[in-house]
């Protein structure tokens, strides 16, 4: 089998008041089985694509990382929320409204007190219907310092045609932030840099960005075809926190292949991570 793709970090990931996130679509169990021809089907089987799933929660230097926001997890209530609550998590899972995956976030118990969350449940602006998509927001108050820090996972609607919709949950989703102090979004928005999904997160900064460790790609998948883009994305307000670091992105001679997923890594997303000092209390 191939090694795990190797990833550093840029920047500093030591500090006062330092925190840290992973973001990460994780690839549903029931989206994985012949979806990707190039895969060898053993490696798709929940069977090893389970372990080898929390084994990549694991960060360089740092180990598991204070929040987790994971998108596509249909496996919440036997394999992640128990394996994560034996290290010291508390967890939230929302489901779609159909089929059986959803949303989680994880929250590192010695670190952050998880006092409050919501569902926000995306509406159709026309009909008012609740649609499929939706976020967790979760208010987290850090047990060191008192501070407060809000943190939003998402998925956003998939596939080309829907572009209008993307932006209008992303709107949404916009709109539910508190106003002021910490903030970070994380989610899939299935759609890349300069749509009107990525423009409605308006006033929020980008940790990869901010750090000139930009990614050129964080799905590179064949199914009909190969695509290779980027869609998954870390957001923060900033002047309440600042990024000392974040997870590289492998280089394109590092991917097999088959692309992702394959026995190198067990998504069809690479997980984002970074590291935030809190700047105001």
């Amino acid at each position: 089998m191939d090694q795990p793709l190797r990833r550093t970090w840029v920047g500093t990931t030591k500090g006062p008041l330092t925190f840290s996130l992973l973001q990460w679509n994780t690839l549903a169990d029931g989206l994985a089985q012949g979806s990707f021809p190039a895969a060898p089907p053993a490696s798709l089987a929940w069977s090893a694509r389970g372990q080898r799933l929390l084994e990549e929660l694991e960060l360089p230097e740092i180990g598991l990382p204070d929040v987790i926001c994971l998108q596509e997890v249909d496996h919440y209530s036997d394999h992640f929320e128990p394996a994560l609550r034996e290290r010291g998590y508390a967890g939230i899972f929302a489901p779609k409204s159909k089929g059986r995956d959803g949303c989680a976030l994880f929250v590192r118990g010695e670190r952050f007190v998880l006092a409050d969350h919501r569902v926000l449940r995306y509406r159709d602006g026309e009909t008012g219907e609740f649609q499929t998509q939706l976020a967790i927001l979760a208010e987290l108050w850090c047990r060191s310092s008192g501070a407060r820090v809000e943190v939003a996972t998402t998925h956003l609607k998939a596939r080309p045609g829907f572009e209008d919709l993307r932006a209008a949950q992303a709107r949404q989703l916009r709109a539910a932030l508190g106003p002021r102090g910490a903030c970070v979004v994380a989610g899939d928005f299935n759609d890349v840099p300069g749509s009107r999904a990525h423009a409605a997160i308006v006033g929020l900064g980008c940790p990869y960005e901010d750090l000139d460790a930009a990614p050129e790609w964080t799905t590179w998948k064949i199914r009909e075809a190969e695509l290779r883009r980027t869609i998954d994305y870390l957001w923060y307000r900033r002047g309440a926190l600042r990024p000392s670091a974040v997870l590289s992105i492998p280089s394109d001679d590092q991917v097999g292949a088959a692309r992702l997923p394959s026995w190198q890594y067990p998504s069809d997303h690479l997980s984002l991570a970074a590291v935030f000092a809190i700047e105001s209390l």
